[in-house]
């Protein structure tokens, strides 16, 4: 088992099982990565997803995913995630407090996606406002 740390402290693991290789025809893989892969759709959409340990010590896959010249569409968001995260998983997205908030693309967005833990309540209960 090889692993790497990276300037955040992240561990990177050989023997994480994740992410998987997208295989589907929509998708070329561009790039491949000790820690996940680098994709292009046939509609011009980029992904790259990537797996590590993070500070919590828990596992998440970290999906980014944009375009050239235009933020992604909520289309576009539905693909990434039936794609590249997957029907059974979440996809969480965050909007960070100003102080914590990384912006490298202007029209990048991204998902994070839990892998052997459950990090959110059961909002499935119900309840009101």
């Amino acid at each position: 088992m090889k692993s790497i740390r990276d300037e955040k402290n992240r561990v990177f693991d050989s023997s994480i099982p994740y992410p998987k290789k997208i295989l589907n025809p929509a998708v070329r893989v561009i790039k491949e990565a000790a820690d996940g892969y680098g994709y292009q759709t046939l509609n011009g959409l980029f992904v790259i997803q990537s797996a590590a340990v993070e500070k919590d010590g828990n596992v998440w896959i970290h999906t980014s995913f944009s375009r050239k010249s235009r933020m992604p569409t909520y289309d576009d968001m539905a693909m990434v995630k039936r794609l590249f995260v997957g029907e059974d998983s979440k996809a969480i997205m965050i909007f960070p407090d100003r102080a914590h908030h990384v912006n490298l693309h202007e029209f990048c967005l991204h998902f994070f996606t839990p892998v052997y833990h459950e990090p959110l309540p059961e909002f499935s209960l119900g309840g009101t406002l």
